[in-house]
C-alpha cells in the first residue's frame, strides 16, 4: 500500500524509512522524492 507515503509529509527531519518486507508495492508517487530534504536511506527490499 503506496499511502503509507504520505504519512511522512509532516516529518521534516526524516532520515530513514526502513519498509522490508512490508508487501509495499507498485510504482512509487513522485511526491516521495520531495517528502524531506534529510531523508538519506529509503530500504524496501524483500517487498
Amino acid at each position: 500500500e503506496l499511502s503509507i507515503f504520505t504519512s511522512f509529509t509532516n516529518c521534516r527531519l526524516l532520515e530513514e524509512v526502513i519498509l522490508s518486507q512490508s508487501l509495499v508495492n507498485g510504482i512509487l508517487p513522485a511526491f516521495v522524492g520531495n517528502l524531506t530534504t534529510t531523508l538519506w536511506r529509503l530500504y524496501l527490499y524483500s517487498n
